[in-house]
């Protein structure tokens, strides 16, 4: 099986960019004015909750088709 390509695009990158920054954001907004930005927020939570999923099913992906290959293999 061909190697993945790492150099395209990385929806695991845009989610957890995406969710530091909508928290970071909020933080800012926090400490500057004193009330929290609930839809920084929710973009923040929801960006970061997608980005843990996206990894977790690469994990699996990969852990599955290590184990294919080495079965192949045998």
């Amino acid at each position: 099986m061909a190697e993945k390509d790492e150099s395209g695009f990385s929806w695991l990158s845009l989610f957890l960019v995406t969710g530091f920054s909508g928290l970071g954001f909020d933080l800012i907004i926090k400490l500057l004015d004193g009330y929290h930005s609930p839809i920084l927020l929710w973009i923040g939570i929801i960006a970061l909750s997608l980005g843990l999923l996206n990894f977790l099913i690469s994990l699996i992906a990969r852990k599955a088709s290590n184990k294919k290959e080495s079965r192949l293999g045998d």
